[in-house]
């Protein structure tokens, strides 16, 4: 099921409780005697929409509030995962015909030294995309584990000693260059 259309079904569920949920969310007390006793609520008029839910121990409300709890929580992953999709200004979940998966078989230094190049440069949504959101998008794209951004970093500034800090950024200069040479040549 799409995203819109289960948060659109929480939100018509939230609606259609509207009084509970609100009574829910203040962390009132004083109708918990109608709501959650076996007895008190039997008679009241603040449940005749509810559904009976059929068990030993359970009152009026007891379900519900449970569906509030696990529904707000479910809404809550909803909206962060259709953010970071706004965010990214792409559809996380490609359409697999229109973009066939991908993975990302070198090593995934090189990538991280790509993701921190297009940070630093300000390449994704006018510079405010940060790097934990593009090593995220590299990932799902790649198919591939990058890891802590912050600890990948250290790993990069400590390259001085055994070879270039921009070793992989370097050999692709180098290929694009090779390459555009090339064509010079033939062209």
């Amino acid at each position: 099921m799409k995203r819109r259309v289960l948060v659109e079904r929480l939100l018509t569920f939230f609606d259609r409780h509207a009084f509970v949920l609100n009574y829910y969310r203040s962390q009132a007390s004083d109708l918990d005697v109608t709501f959650f006793t076996l007895e008190g609520g039997k008679d009241s008029e603040l449940l005749t929409n509810i559904v009976e839910v059929q068990g030993r121990w359970c009152t009026p409300l007891s379900y519900l509030f449970a569906r509030f709890i696990a529904y707000e929580r479910l809404n809550l992953v909803l909206a962060q995962r259709m953010s970071e999709q706004l965010q990214f200004g792409c559809n996380l979940a490609l359409d697999q015909q229109a973009f066939p998966r991908m993975t990302w078989t070198g090593d995934s230094i090189h990538l991280v030294e790509i993701a921190y190049g297009i940070y630093l440069l300000g390449e994704i949504n006018n510079g405010s995309a940060g790097i934990g959101a593009i090593v995220r998008l590299l990932e799902s794209a790649l198919n591939v584990r990058i890891g802590v951004p912050s600890k990948r970093w250290d790993a990069l500034s400590w390259r001085r000693t055994t070879r270039s800090r921009t070793h992989f950024l370097d050999e692709m200069k180098a290929a694009l260059i090779a390459k555009m040479e090339k064509e010079e040549r033939l062209g």
